[in-house]
């Protein structure tokens, strides 16, 4: 038995940080349209730098990511020496 066993859950912190910019990167384009046709420019104008900084962050955060971990936030890798990793480390059958 190894002294440090790391096993990955495929929820990097990173990654969570990146998919709730990307809600509050909607979230910013719900109130971007509603203040726009509200007549509100000065919330469509903060609505739109805050949405179009968190999608840009989010993006930038998964480029990264897949980059640093060989692996795509949106393709899954089901080769078979990630399903023999997978049945290896969680499921214990190689």
């Amino acid at each position: 038995m190894s002294a440090h066993h790391h096993q990955s859950h495929g929820q990097h912190p990173m990654g969570v940080m990146a998919f709730f910019l990307l809600l509050l990167g909607f979230a910013g384009l719900a109130v971007l349209v509603v203040s726009a046709v509200a007549g509100n420019a000065a919330l469509a104008a903060v609505a739109a730098v805050v949405m179009v900084a968190a999608f840009a962050v989010a993006a930038t955060t998964m480029a990264m990511l897949g980059r640093r971990l060989h692996h795509s936030a949106f393709l899954p890798d089901y080769t078979s020496v990630e399903r023999e990793h997978y049945l290896r480390d969680y499921r214990h059958q190689v």
